[in-house]
């Protein structure tokens, strides 16, 4: 699909990318909310959305006031839908002509593994995240190492929510990238997916009291002074896991057999993105950011009081007059905070079992 479009006022070519594509590839879908909890597991059916992508971008000097982005863009939206028996799988299967009508390849497929269901949670998390990869995996779509890979789980997003998570891994040279994700458990939002996401120390994003309270959840990053001045100034910060709700990754480690697994024996229990983000780190993926300028919520209503909040993307960067930089650390953290319960907290060797 090539695009060849002009944009707003803003100079900078992400803006610009944002404000060219959005209406193109502005797809929503309304999905059962999953409630994810570390002791009981998900209460509702898990429904992931995939886009495997590929752009080439040609920049306009940064001076044009109208610049001209031609962007080349090889889509293939990927849904693996859970255990739903909310009629979500109806409307799925019915946006496949929609979809082709716009040079889209679409892959769409239920599956009856239901995480809520027995044991083995997070094994069968990793089988439909797998699921969602099959089309890459059995090389059915055409992928290379510099494809971004998204993954979007139940959150209710902006299109320029996504194509910012992509073009930011690009931007930064980033092997993943990650949005911040909110749960309103109050008058206030609170981060949400502090189970797996860890500081590039290997903390926790907020302190979990050691009886497993979350009174110091509005505190983020406490005690990384670094990563928190980046987070106020919404610029992109390195972490040692995230997902977050919806990220963007490059396909090189998929390509080269990375999957979706559960822990091991002797390994601490954690969820399969941790596990993700720590076999990426073992393979010599270790450039993984959060985009804190992407701000995710699971209900529309939610969604809207988050953005107004924290903003939206598009009037976030046309604010920020340069792209932002890392300076990359290469060397994990010596130990990860292991928290298979929110009371039950240890340090562990970051590559434990690998």
């Amino acid at each position: 699909m090539q695009l060849q479009v002009q944009g707003a006022a803003a100079s900078r070519r992400r803006s610009t990318l944002l404000f060219s594509v959005v209406g193109r590839l502005n797809y929503a879908f309304e999905v059962s909310r999953h409630q994810e909890e570390v002791e009981n597991g998900p209460s509702l059916t898990l429904t992931t959305i995939v886009a495997t992508t590929s752009a080439k971008i040609e920049e306009s000097p940064s001076h044009t006031p109208t610049p001209t982005v031609t962007a080349t863009l090889a889509t293939t939206p990927t849904i693996s839908n859970g255990n739903s028996p909310d009629g979500t799988s109806d409307i799925l299967s019915a946006l496949k002509p929609f979809l082709e009508d716009l040079g889209l390849v679409y892959f769409y497929n239920s599956s009856r593994i239901n995480p809520t269901q027995g044991n083995a949670r997070i094994r069968k998390l990793a089988q439909l995240r797998n699921l969602a990869l099959t089309p890459l995996y059995k090389e059915q779509v055409k992928v290379t190492d510099e494809t971004t890979v998204l993954f979007i789980n139940d959150v209710s997003a902006c299109a320029e929510d996504i194509l910012e998570l992509a073009l930011q891994r690009r931007s930064l040279n980033a092997d993943m990238t990650c949005a911040m994700d909110w749960t309103y458990v109050g008058p206030g939002p609170t981060f949400y997916d502090i189970w797996i996401a860890r500081t590039i120390s290997g903390d926790s994003f907020f302190e979990v009291g050691s009886d497993g309270n979350w009174n110091s959840a509005w505190n983020l990053f406490w005690n990384a002074p670094g990563t928190r001045s980046r987070y106020d100034a919404q610029q992109p910060f390195q972490v040692f896991a995230c997902w977050n709700g919806a990220t963007a990754f490059t396909a090189a480690p998929l390509l080269h057999g990375l999957r979706f697994r559960d822990t091991r024996k002797g390994e601490c229990f954690q969820g399969e993105p941790q596990l993700f983000c720590k076999d990426m780190w073992s393979r010599g993926f270790r450039k993984i950011a959060v985009v804190p300028s992407v701000n995710l919520e699971y209900s529309d209503e939610k969604a809207a009081d988050i953005k107004k909040l924290k903003g939206y993307v598009s009037d976030i960067v046309q604010k920020q007059e340069e792209d932002s930089t890392i300076d990359w650390v290469y060397d994990p953290p010596e130990q990860v905070r292991c928290m298979p319960t929110w009371d039950k907290q240890s340090w562990r060797p970051w590559n434990e079992t690998l």
